[in-house]
């Protein structure tokens, strides 16, 4: 799960980082909400040869994201499919996906959201149209700073009956 979290992070970032320099073609439905680049792909090759042996068969190299060890090449357009499998055949990608922007479906419907800063900051709202919790997942804070009686917080803390304060 934590690969496709990471998948799902480059995916919008490259798309985010070259939208301007490079447009998207929707490759499903529009109820999807899922964008393509029909020319793009994201890889990461099986060795190190193997980015030669791919520019050798006509792809080209449109940037590294060394920071996640992944290269976008531009392949023949609507070719997308085709090229990765053929990629795959020859031994030359350990990865490749479609260059894809997911959109988010939608917003957590809470007032207090835009208060919520670090969601925005770290790019994550799209983790609601995921999931919007459950009563069996138990959250464990260690922070001394908590209000427990913060009016949010309050209904839903719970504290251990059997503690020692100290």
């Amino acid at each position: 799960m934590q690969h496709v979290g990471t998948v799902l992070l480059l995916l919008l970032w490259l798309v985010s980082a070259s939208a301007a320099e490079h447009a998207l073609e929707p490759i499903l439905t529009s109820q999807s909400r899922v964008l393509a680049a029909p020319d793009r792909i994201l890889v990461r090759f099986a060795h190190p040869k193997a980015r030669q042996v791919a520019e050798q068969m006509g792809y080209r190299v449109l940037r590294d994201i060394s920071q996640l060890g992944y290269t976008v090449l531009k392949v023949p357009y609507g070719q997308v499919d085709e090229t990765i499998a053929l990629l795959r055949a020859r031994g030359l990608v350990r990865e490749a996906y479609p260059d894809r922007a997911y959109r988010l479906a939608s917003l957590p419907d809470d007032p207090l959201v835009p208060r919520q800063w670090a969601l925005f900051t770290m790019n994550v709202p799209a983790a609601w149209a995921v999931t919007q919790g459950s009563p069996g997942v138990v959250v464990a804070v260690l922070d001394t700073g908590v209000d427990y009686y913060h009016p949010e917080l309050a209904p839903n803390i719970w504290r251990n009956p059997g503690e020692i304060p100290g």
